[in-house]
């Protein structure tokens, strides 16, 4: 099977620190000959990062067949028998040839209501105050830098220049609907004309709904898919999704779910599988299967490791396997229980020293949050 990305030649990401990658699971952003990052508060622009030695280094990587290290994550998906985001760009963006930016990856800052367990302070706002009033020192680093998209650079009026090319945006975040910075945009490519043949894409924790958006927005463009990041149900989503109100959130989910009969609207499920919710897997699928998303979209946690659940003890690897392998579900969802199951089982990662940091980590906010992990997830009793 082939190694090849469509990605390197038609897309760019910017992150929520104001950095370039060639996409959102790049290990690495991109780096100047001289071995600095490309930084929009620096002055640099999409297009010296898309058109950079680093880039073109990479771009050659891939046409000669290799599987450069950046993209390890996909590679890894792809042993263990997942749909990687590299084999699912080649199927949307195939039709692609030229090196022309067709595909806008626009991480707009950490500006985000929640403190997602699996998150961190490089994308959300409010994960880097917690860790600022728990002494994080560097934190204010990150809470600074996720400011770019407020601060004065040439960033929007290039954007506005790529608009008559590009055919497709993703916004993530931090929390999308929660910074206008990209409404702007997509505002301004409605005013151009251009918006009839874009497709946006979200993904969103769903606490907020975009009601501007949906009635004056949206609807002029070519397509709109709303990927909600959901990763578990009922008290152990308000757990992992901290700020999150359950019954909110699907609240918000049936709203847009209704848009789909009189709008260019398609809804999607975006699941990261980690260490929180793997044992819960068929509760999970069984309420996803109720809500008819167009699409679903099982993902695999990699950083931060501590919530990887390669690295588990393996006496709690094999009694997740076993209840996820004699669990009762849909054959659709039989086939990613197993892929879950096959990327849990295909590294033995775990060591002493994550054990104790994923320890002191959940203590931390346990004690910041006032919850309680295993009370929440008795399965893992005893790993505190």
């Amino acid at each position: 099977m082939s190694s090849m990305c469509a990605l390197p030649w038609m897309s760019i990401e910017t992150t929520a620190l104001g950095e370039f990658r060639p996409c959102c699971l790049a290990e690495e952003s991109i780096t100047k000959t001289d071995g600095s990052y490309f930084k929009v508060s620096n002055g640099d622009t999409i297009q010296d990062a898309f058109y950079s030695d680093y880039m073109e280094n990479l771009r050659k990587e891939f046409a000669n067949g290799n599987k450069p290290d950046t993209c390890k994550k996909c590679w890894a998906l792809e042993s263990a028998g997942g749909y990687s985001k590299r084999m699912i760009s080649n199927d949307k963006f195939a039709k692609y040839k030229d090196k022309k930016l067709k595909f806008l990856d626009l991480k707009l800052g950490n500006i985000c209501n929640l403190k997602c367990r699996i998150c961190g302070v490089w994308s959300s706002s409010k994960w880097a105050q917690e860790e600022i009033d728990l002494g994080n020192k560097e934190a204010k680093t990150f809470l600074s830098a996720g400011q770019w998209p407020r601060q004065k650079h040439d960033l929007w009026t290039e954007v506005i220049e790529l608009l008559p090319d590009v055919e497709y945006f993703e916004f993530t975040g931090g929390e999308p609907f929660l910074i206008k910075e990209h409404f702007n945009i997509l505002e301004k490519s409605v005013e151009l004309g251009h918006s009839k043949k874009q497709i946006v894409h979200y993904n969103t924790n769903g606490t907020t709904y975009p009601d501007h958006a949906v009635k004056n927005i949206w609807p002029h463009f070519k397509l709109v898919e709303v990927a909600f990041s959901i990763d578990d149900i009922g008290e152990r989503f308000e757990y992992q999704r901290y700020g999150a109100i359950w019954k909110e959130v699907n609240k918000n989910i049936h709203k847009i779910n209704s848009l789909r009969s009189t709008n260019p609207i398609k809804t999607q499920i975006c699941c990261t599988i980690n260490i929180q919710n793997i044992w819960n897997m068929p509760e999970i699928c069984e309420w996803i299967e109720s809500m008819h998303f167009d699409y679903v979209f099982f993902n695999y946690l990699h950083e931060s490791k501590e919530w990887n659940v390669q690295y588990l003890p393996n006496n709690y690897k094999n009694k997740i396997q076993n209840k996820l392998l004699n669990s009762k579900t849909s054959d659709r969802m039989r086939i990613e229980i197993g892929k879950a199951v096959n990327f849990m089982m295909d590294n033995n990662l775990g060591n002493a020293q994550m054990d104790w940091q994923r320890k002191e980590k959940i203590k931390a906010s346990d004690t910041y949050r006032n919850q309680s992990f295993v009370a929440v997830h008795p399965e893992y009793e005893g790993m505190l």
